[in-house]
């Protein structure tokens, strides 16, 4: 798959109507959620096609790679709970040339935040957690100009009504950026970016 990401997810309605409600879904000029990309290295893992390394069904996990020869490999790690309504994922990036690059690593994940559930007036918001404080915005002011975080930042969460995807890094990170598009459904991404 491009980007080794995740490209549809639904929440769906087992009542009368079967309902279902679109949480991620790629879209032309995205390709999912969960995108890992080296900025200022010349090099889009967005649109690169990525190889299944390995299926563990028992454990429920995949993993997927790719690579820039002589410079880059990215391998993605994602498990799935039978337990929860979970998924992890565990980027690994390494310097696989002869030279010793460095670069910062940004993650995106992507939340859709239209909603067609009866009563559900509550808004999405994306919140940003500093080693000292939380903030947040809601998405009608993200739709107007994107919401910039900078600092020491533990973890960005995109959320609605009953979902969250929580991006958090084992080191901080240094910029946490929220952007809403509006396609066929509206979507709101978040972006962080941790140093080298």
């Amino acid at each position: 798959e491009r980007g080794g990401a995740i490209t549809k997810l639904e929440l769906k309605s087992w009542g009368k109507q079967q309902n279902s409600e679109v949480l991620i879904r790629g879209y032309e000029g995205s390709a999912g959620a969960l995108l890992v990309s080296l900025p200022n290295q010349g090099i889009d893992f967005k649109d690169r096609l990525f190889l299944l390394k390995n299926l563990d069904e028992k454990k429920g996990e995949v993993q997927l790679y790719t690579e820039e020869p002589g410079k880059w490999r990215l391998v993605k790690n994602f498990r799935f709970s039978q337990e929860k309504p979970v998924i992890w994922l565990e980027v690994t990036v390494e310097n696989i040339g002869s030279s010793q690059l460095v670069t910062s690593i940004e993650v995106t994940s992507q939340l859709g935040v239209e909603s067609k559930m009866r009563n559900d007036h509550h808004q999405a918001e994306s919140f940003v957690f500093l080693s000292d404080k939380l903030v947040s915005s809601q998405v009608n002011k993200i739709e107007k100009q994107p919401y910039l975080v900078e600092g020491k930042i533990l973890w960005q969460a995109l959320t609605r009504k009953y979902f969250a995807f929580v991006i958090s890094s084992e080191e901080p990170a240094v910029l946490a950026k929220t952007t809403v598009a509006k396609k066929e459904t509206q979507f709101m991404e978040g972006t962080i970016q941790l140093s080298p």
